[in-house]
């Protein structure tokens, strides 16, 4: 008798075990979902927000790529890895097809906006710190720590054009029309370059400290240069400043899609966003809430949602008309 009954708990440890095992298997897969969604894990260096207006991208220190869903203010389950350094900047095609990254590993990736690795771009000996596709998709343009400019031909994966510069690249752009590089470098000068032949067309100065970030305005008439606590607007044709303003440790930067007002992040001090208007001068709002330096900015393109990132690790999504944070608790 004894021995059945100690037959009987045996079986029935067993069993428990066995549903415990099952139901642990069950739990595992929302446990995985929830892992793929948690967000960055160190400070966001670049975000960009996708020509349908739909998502955001971002690129962290922790090596990795994600896709955020607008409209929430959560990261979605896409995430791309593939570089050994920080995601430093990014850069998506006219189309949305294509994303481009680029890393402290110094390696440039073209990826499918689907998440499968493309190529490879090598010729950089130094961080790549921006990326910028021109308007027709067909062409890329880089700037890196070795202080170089590089125009690719997206297609063929070959560098077309290499612009020497005496330090290092913090930002380019391509301009609207396509035809000019700009870039804007440590040492405070922003340079327009021809496309084409890769010779250095204007040079503009005013600024006393490296340029951080440079936009183009959609018409091309306007660019916006920002570095320590200043922001300066620049007539292109003529190369003279038509507008300056004083703020924070300016870093990111974005014109809003009308091309009325520019956003700014701020640096370690300040951790705001400012936004002015940029005919009148005034500032609009100031977006306060973030814990640390605001590093990217980028607007939705139908100029009610501003996007960030920083170091404080998150992206995060403001509502332009009242400088609050959508999402926050």
């Amino acid at each position: 008798m004894k021995s059945l009954i100690t037959l009987f708990i045996s079986l029935t440890l067993v069993l428990i075990s066995t549903q415990t095992n099952y139901a642990e298997d069950k739990k595992q897969p929302e446990k995985k979902i929830e892992l793929d969604i948690i967000g960055h894990t160190a400070s966001v260096n670049v975000v960009l927000v996708t020509p349908d207006g739909k998502s955001a991208i971002s690129g962290s220190s922790d090596k990795t790529i994600r896709f955020w869903d607008v409209h929430k203010g959560l990261p979605t389950k896409k995430v791309f890895k593939g570089h050994v350094g920080a995601v430093t900047a990014l850069a998506e095609s006219p189309n949305g097809k294509i994303l481009v990254s680029g890393s402290t590993d110094y390696k440039i990736k073209v990826w499918s906006i689907e998440g499968r690795e493309i190529k490879n771009l090598t010729g950089h000996f130094g961080a790549i710190n921006s990326l910028a596709f021109s308007p027709d998709g067909k062409y890329l343009v880089s700037g890196s720590d070795d202080h170089k400019v590089k125009i690719w031909n997206i297609g063929s994966g070959n560098a077309v054009n290499t612009l020497e510069n005496n330090s290092p690249i913090y930002s380019v752009a391509f301009s609207p029309n396509g035809t000019t590089v700009v870039s804007g470098d440590k040492n405070g000068y922003i340079k327009m370059w021809d496309k084409n032949s890769g010779k250095e067309i204007k040079k503009l100065k005013g600024h006393k400290y490296s340029v951080q970030s440079i936009v183009f305005d959609k018409s091309g008439k306007h660019l916006a240069s920002s570095s320590w606590r200043e922001i300066k607007i620049w007539d292109t044709s003529s190369g003279n400043i038509v507008k300056a303003f004083t703020g924070n440790e300016s870093s990111g930067l974005a014109f809003s899609p009308d091309g009325k007002n520019i956003a700014s992040g701020g640096g370690y001090y300040f951790k705001t966003i400012k936004m002015w208007n940029i005919n009148s001068g005034k500032l609009i709002h100031e977006f306060a809430g973030t814990q640390g330096a605001v590093s990217t900015l980028a607007f939705v393109s139908d100029g009610q949602t501003l996007v960030s990132g920083g170091d404080d690790n998150l992206v995060r999504f403001w509502d332009v008309s009242t400088g609050k944070d959508k999402f926050s608790e």
